[in-house]
């Protein structure tokens, strides 16, 4: 999606809402062209322990990125994103956040019973 006209505006409202001596709104608009430079979407999937969300995102992504067990299988915020390669990192709350890199998960007891069905 091309934010050209999009970002000159907004750089025109921080020039415009600088000389007004309007800073506070000179900030907000330097989120919003931010944002406009992002080209991430974030999209929220949430609902009750065990309705399928993870089902849901592995088929709209057409592989399985998300674990689907018979058992609570992701009980914690994850956030899935493309990258070159299939990796998974555990972010650990702290200041700055430990990260730590994983290693493929070991099939569960449950989906060795499915492939085997």
């Amino acid at each position: 999606m091309d934010t050209t006209a999009a970002t000159a505006l907004v750089d025109l409202g921080i020039k415009a809402c600088t000389a007004y001596g309007r800073e506070d709104l000179a900030a907000r608009l330097g989120r919003i062209g931010a944002g406009l430079a992002d080209p991430a979407v974030h999209i929220v999937v949430a609902g009750e322990f065990k309705q399928g969300k993870s089902s849901l995102i592995n088929a709209l992504l057409g592989t399985a990125v998300c674990p689907v067990d018979d058992d609570v299988a992701t009980a914690v915020p994850t956030f899935v994103r493309h990258g070159d390669e299939k990796t998974a990192t555990l972010v650990y709350d702290g200041n700055p956040p430990r990260r730590e890199q994983v290693g493929p998960r070991p099939p569960t007891a449950s989906s060795r019973r499915r492939r085997t069905c």
